[in-house]
């Protein structure tokens, strides 16, 4: 028998395994900076960021960040500089812009997507890089200032913590804060009163922040005024934000208290307490604002939901200490739940870090109960929790990892304010907005005298407001005609006079900072969704290595042929079930290698599988008709089947099965068990 070397030597199958990679190799970061410009006038926030991409790799790319938004942002422009050009981006219906950006890379050709993925969770996508190119993307958006406790603030997420539950969203779309410390620039002016940077420091308005923490800006001495805007056609709205009044109302309410595992975690990088002592401590802090006749029903959940009791102000404080420590997953939709089924109250008060997926938005707001949310920790998550309260009329108060007593005390007096201010003005909107009364008149009119930063953001804020109001084709044609990101409009930017870039662009996913407030974990932490960084394949795969074991792996499969005398380079199974390794794969770090059909890229098991089903008649005759390899031919039909899953996947498949007659496909993913054929042919 010939010796085990010579054997290998001769084997497509060994050839791949002793070519495999067992760990991927570190990939250039492209965004090597961001920076904030913000301009405080009134009460409201205009906010210009900076994000400057560049390839140093040898072939094109697409960058991709997917990063958190505060809930009530609108955003309103984008604009490319590429090169000597800047390009303007136009706003489309979300299906449209992302269609026309798919095309754009198809075709070789530079294009830029912003589109808003959920509430409060945003993705930019920079599509063809060219080799040794620098790309900045600037966009603008306009929020309101926050009124907590007496302090106004400006709280802009930068970052989160590992979030309990899954997105919903594909993996190639989803939240990642894996990535290395980094900082941004920072500029900030008011127009009245004194701005301080909490967490840095501000030199003539110029500071530098860590992209670790939110970006916090107190302004002291501030006052309100009326802001004039006006709209694309040209009519006019005036905009006035001012702190909202004070109610004596009784206070009947649920408070629902997170103490599952992440509220362990610090609360900011200047906060020694954990997220839940501090919570508890806020919680204390409102003994003094109840009043004879308030009465609070309290709960606290992690994977499950407990009912603390009720109390009144002489026996509220004494209730708290029945709390007990964090520990457990965070199923913030079920504790929800059984607190409207357990009490009438019409508020709900929510005290949370906010890191978890695990709730319906859309079934609790039908509840009828109006939500009113405390955001715990430098790392919480406005998404879904912020939605809900935005949708339900309550509030959210996010003070970031300090002053959080006075944010629940915030919280609480905003539960005592009726759910909406009437208007007798049908041209008029009038909100509250974290601790903020907003008013909004609209009249038809010529151009006003104003700034033109002003009029824009003004204008853009404003129709914002509207939006919530209107039948979903109203607000798409609205969000279109003003220019608007929304769920259902996205920016949309394509580069028709640069040079073309031949093949797939590799996709870099940049992750967002680490947050820099140190995280202490519950032991018991199922339901946290796994980051694409750490989905590293398991060791065990790597068995298929070692010689005494390969024989023994193909003889378990049934096969096409007969194994040649080294047992497994002519090993095929009959019917190779190839789903899971189309989830195994990285479709986004080598698309050209895997469009060549080069397996040598695949975890050692996975090249097998990959040669091995390459090696059936079937797929061999459809690769020869087609033009292509038949390892090709099985990463595309492996790439068709994640492509639901992720957008890189869907790129490759495209590319590698164009020539490939449908119901060839559908017949052949039936016969690597990959999926319905009819299902593919609907």
């Amino acid at each position: 028998m010939p010796h085990a070397e010579s054997r290998q030597e001769r084997s497509p199958v060994s050839q791949a395994v002793s070519k495999a990679t067992a760990l991927r190799a570190a990939v250039p970061i492209p965004l090597v900076s961001t920076s904030y410009d913000i301009s405080i006038i009134g009460g409201l926030a205009a906010v210009t960021a900076v994000r400057t991409f560049h390839n140093i790799e040898a072939h094109s790319i697409e960058a991709t960040l997917t990063f958190p938004v505060p809930i009530h942002a609108v955003l309103y422009d984008l604009e490319a500089r590429i090169g000597d050009r800047v390009l303007k981006a136009v706003t489309q219906a979300k299906a449209m812009a992302r269609q026309a950006y798919e095309d754009a890379l198809d075709t070789g050709k530079t294009a830029v997507l912003y589109e808003e993925l959920l509430k409060g969770i945003h993705m930019l996508s920079v599509g063809h890089i060219a080799p040794g190119q620098e790309i900045s993307v600037t966009f603008r958006f306009a929020m309101a200032l926050a009124q907590i406790d007496g302090r106004t603030l400006l709280n802009i997420p930068l970052t989160v913590g590992q979030v309990y539950g899954s997105s919903g969203l594909p993996d190639s779309d989803d939240l990642l804060a894996d990535g290395p410390e980094a900082t941004a620039d920072v500029t900030v002016r008011a127009e009245n009163g004194t701005p301080k940077l909490l967490g840095g420091t501000l030199e003539q308005g110029h500071g530098q922040i860590s992209l670790g923490a939110p970006l916090i800006v107190e302004v002291e001495g501030w006052a309100g005024r009326t802001l004039i805007g006006q709209t694309r056609e040209g009519a006019t709205v005036a905009l006035s934000i001012a702190p909202a009044p004070a109610s004596k109302r009784t206070l009947s309410a649920a408070v629902l208290v997170d103490h599952s595992g992440s509220m362990s975690g610090h609360c900011g990088m200047d906060a020694h307490s954990s997220k839940h002592a501090a919570a508890v401590q806020g919680l204390r802090s409102v003994a003094e604002d109840l009043a004879a006749g308030d009465r609070l029903h309290l709960f606290e959940f992690d994977d499950d939901v407990r009912e603390v009791g009720a109390a009144g102000p002489t026996d509220w404080n004494h209730l708290l200490g029945e709390l007990s420590g964090p520990a457990g997953g965070t199923e913030i939709g079920r504790a929800l739940e059984a607190v409207i089924a357990s009490t009438p109250s019409a508020d709900v008060i929510l005290v949370t870090d906010g890191l978890s997926h695990a709730l319906d938005v859309q079934a609790l707001a039908k509840s009828g109960r109006r939500f009113t949310v405390v955001l715990i920790g430098a790392d919480s998550l406005e998404a879904n929790v912020g939605h809900l309260a935005a949708l339900s009329g309550g509030q959210i108060f996010a003070p970031g990892g300090t002053g959080i007593a006075g944010a629940v005390r915030s919280a609480l007096r905003a539960a005592r304010l009726p759910q909406r201010e009437p208007s007798n003005e049908s041209t008029t909107l009038i909100e509250a907005r974290s601790g903020m009364k907003i008013r909004a008149t609209w009249n038809a009119g010529s151009a006003v005298s104003a700034d033109a930063e002003e009029l824009r953001a003004v204008a853009a804020y404003a129709t914002g407001l509207r939006l919530a109001s209107l039948s979903a084709e109203e607000a798409s044609q609205i969000a279109e005609a003003e220019g608007l990101v929304t769920h259902l409009t996205s920016f949309i930017l394509v580069d028709e006079n640069g040079v073309k870039q031949e093949g797939l662009a590799a996709t870099r996913k940049v992750m967002l900072a680490v947050p820099v407030v140190a995280t202490v974990r519950a032991a018991s932490s199922h339901g946290v969704k796994r980051t694409l960084a750490g989905a590293m394949y398991p060791p065990a795969a790597r068995m298929y290595l070692r010689e005494e074991t390969r024989g023994r792996y193909s003889r378990s499969l049934p096969r096409y042929a007969e194994p040649d005398d080294d047992g497994y380079a002519k090993t095929v199974p009959s019917r190779i079930r190839l789903g899971p390794l189309a989830e195994r794969i990285d479709w986004s770090r080598n698309p050209r290698r895997l469009a060549a059909g080069d397996v040598t890229i695949l975890d050692e098991m996975d090249a097998v599988l990959v040669l091995q089903a390459a090696s059936s008649p079937l797929v061999a005759a459809a690769a020869s008709a087609a033009g292509i390899g038949a390892e090709a031919l099985v990463i595309g039909l492996l790439a068709r089947a994640r492509a639901p899953f992720d957008r890189n996947a869907a790129r490759l498949a495209r590319t590698l099965l164009k020539q490939v007659p449908p119901e060839t496909v559908a017949g052949l993913m039936a016969e690597l068990m990959l999926a319905d054929p009819q299902a593919l042919a609907g």
